[in-house]
């Protein structure tokens, strides 16, 4: 089977939302970021029927992130259009922002077909914010380095 391509050994189909919540983060500087991780769609092997503990899966998944900020009128600047991509931000002067409060949540999600259900959490490493670029509200543009942690929820 390893050498078969992975659309083959692999059901792709979509997931139901049983529960989504809103991660926040306070930063150091006022700002209150919200982001919800959604999984959007999952590569499934065919071998396996269902989720169970104990046991690990080597499946797919796609995410999609929504970030918001929420800022404070002191903190608001004049919008610079059009942002830079990640890549080219990446190479601009930031400032590392201390999350002072953080609220990271489960999302809870069910697979089609009886095989059970996902968890998944976002983790933030860290935010930085790219000195002196403003979204179109006037926010401060920040990014925010994340990873997906996903789990049976039994």
């Amino acid at each position: 089977m390893k050498g078969t391509p992975l659309r083959e050994r692999n059901d792709e189909f979509g997931v139901e939302i049983v529960e989504e919540k809103w991660n926040t983060y306070e930063l150091e500087d006022g700002a209150r970021v919200r982001a919800r991780p959604i999984f959007v769609k999952v590569l499934w092997p065919k071998d396996v029927e269902k989720v169970t503990t104990g046991k690990n899966i080597d499946f797919r998944g796609s995410f999609q992130t929504v970030i918001t900020t929420i800022i404070d009128k002191e903190l608001e600047g004049e919008p610079t259009l059009p942002l830079p991509s990640f890549t080219e931000a990446g190479k601009m002067k930031t400032t590392n922002m201390r999350v002072v409060k953080s609220e990271e949540h489960w999302n809870t999600y069910e697979l089609p077909g009886g095989r059970g259900r996902l968890k998944l959490k976002m983790v933030v490493a860290n935010v930085v914010k790219v000195d002196g670029k403003f979204d179109e509200n006037g926010c401060p543009f920040y990014l925010v380095n994340s990873s997906f942690v996903v789990a049976p929820a039994l």
